[in-house]
């Protein structure tokens, strides 16, 4: 008969005792608190003579001793190291014991929306060690987004209400029980607002100045701000307002915009800008030059009247001190020996 090579190492194995097994313990690494698994230690022929060990919280069931035992993981534990030895085999295996929890929930974020929103942002709570996270979205919306445990959706205008569902997924567990929240549609966002009407410009102090805007499509109410020190004295909430403006401002934005629960308009803006402010200095009137040597020359300096000003602010440089008051249109400087 002829003999082919796998006959020949057939013959070598019997002959020699080669241990041809694979060697390790076979079972699933990863299982879910409260199951029962099966392990094997492969790598010998025997069926007994092994000693295995577990750590506590994790249970032997049945097979102690031999190839197989069959174990039950009532505890939730991440890197259990299980192992065995006998008839010249030594093996382990790190397993991972997951949990789910029994009730979860809820979904956080706005139960009332207005149709046509680009971006609502929901989440479910973080679970240790979950894979992954899924939603299921009412019809009318969709993801726009999601990064783990949160998710962003649109609405379409014709939203009206649905439910969204979410829940976790966890190795060997599968997935914890589905949480959901009720959305509802308070119709369409209000319109953008439109041209402020009202005077562009204003005197320091000035209060009770009238501000209007057109009716906003789909508002319940307007949201006024002024800025700089004004103040929003009367009908907030209303299209028509009036503002109290500071003792002193270079320029005051005021903004409105309609609002319907909490959905928002885009807001329309109006720059007010003093109506006494100082007009321009004109040139200054004195001697423009002073004798070198002169001991305490003091020489007087003036500019005309600038519209609507209440004070001077003058400047000055090179060693010279101010005589007197420095807030009139008139000021006298006192140059010093030696000023060059």
């Amino acid at each position: 008969m002829k003999k082919t090579l796998s006959h020949f190492i057939t013959s070598l194995i019997l002959l020699f005792g080669i241990n041809y097994y694979v060697h390790g313990i076979t079972g699933s690494p990863s299982v879910c608190v409260g199951t029962t698994t099966t392990y094997t230690v492969e790598g010998s022929q025997a069926q007994t003579g092994f000693s295995w060990y577990v750590p506590p919280g994790i249970t032997i069931v049945s097979g102690q001793g031999t190839r197989t035992i069959t174990v039950n993981f009532p505890n939730a534990t991440m890197g259990a190291y299980m192992s065995v030895t006998g008839n010249g085999i030594s093996e382990s295996l790190t397993i991972n014991v997951y949990s789910i929890p029994s009730s979860y929930g809820p979904v956080s974020g706005r139960a009332s929306i207005c149709a046509g929103e680009p971006a609502v942002t929901y989440s479910i709570p973080s679970v240790n060690y979950a894979s992954g996270y899924s939603w299921i979205v009412p019809n009318g919306a969709t993801k726009v987004s999601q990064s783990g445990n949160q998710v962003t959706l649109s609405f379409s205008s014709a939203f009206t209400s649905g439910n969204l569902i979410g829940y976790a997924i966890v190795p060997a567990c599968g997935t914890t029980p589905s949480t959901s929240l009720t959305i509802s549609s308070s119709g369409p966002a209000p319109l953008p607002a439109g041209t402020i009407t009202g005077n562009l410009t204003a005197a320091y102090g000035q209060t009770g100045v009238s501000y209007s805007v057109p009716t906003i499509a789909n508002a319940t109410e307007y949201v006024w701000s002024a800025s700089n020190g004004a103040t929003i004295a009367t009908g907030q909430g209303t299209n028509n307002v009036t503002v109290n403006f500071p003792a002193s401002f270079t320029s005051v934005t005021i903004s409105v915009y309609g609002k319907k629960n909490l959905c928002t308009g885009e807001s329309s803006f109006i720059t007010v800008t003093p109506s006494n402010l100082p007009g321009a200095a004109g040139p200054i009137s004195g001697t423009g030059g002073v004798c070198v040597g002169t001991s305490g020359t003091d020489i007087t300096y003036s500019v005309a009247e600038i519209p609507n000003a209440t004070s001077y602010a003058w400047t000055f440089t090179g060693g010279v001190t101010p005589v007197g008051n420095t807030q009139l249109r008139t000021i006298t400087l006192h140059f010093p020996t030696g000023v060059t």
